[in-house]
């Protein structure tokens, strides 16, 4: 199970449930969820975990293969999964910032029509 995994490699890298949580920005009690299996990782929580753990995402999602990626091989898929990563930070804050920027332009236009009607 992914949660004995995810446990396993915080153990080896000596950190607490809330220092993980922390990191990756969720909750304390959705890091133990996802540690006892009561709820699964989304695919992009294991990713950026793998990536900034450098841990095999194949071993970490099946349980086959070796857990730490290896030599050349390691730091070249670890860059490639890191720029991944930030790839789709990118899109979700900029679909954010879009989001902002047409609640602001409704509101703004809303405001504008009741000037209008006074």
């Amino acid at each position: 199970m992914i949660g004995e995994r995810l446990k396993q490699v915080r153990k080896y890298h000596k950190l607490t449930q809330t220092a993980i949580s922390e990191k990756f920005f969720i909750t304390g009690a959705t890091y133990c969820r996802y540690e006892t299996d009561q709820i699964e990782p989304n695919l992009q929580f294991l990713k950026e975990f793998s990536v900034i753990l450098g841990i095999n995402l194949n071993w970490l999602i099946t349980g086959e293969g070796e857990i730490f990626l290896s030599g050349e091989s390691k730091q070249d898929d670890s860059m490639n999964e890191t720029f991944q990563v930030l790839k789709a930070k990118i899109s979700e804050l900029e679909k954010e910032n879009r989001e902002i920027k047409d609640e602001l332009l409704h509101l703004y236009r809303e405001k504008v029509s009741n000037l209008g009607q006074k």
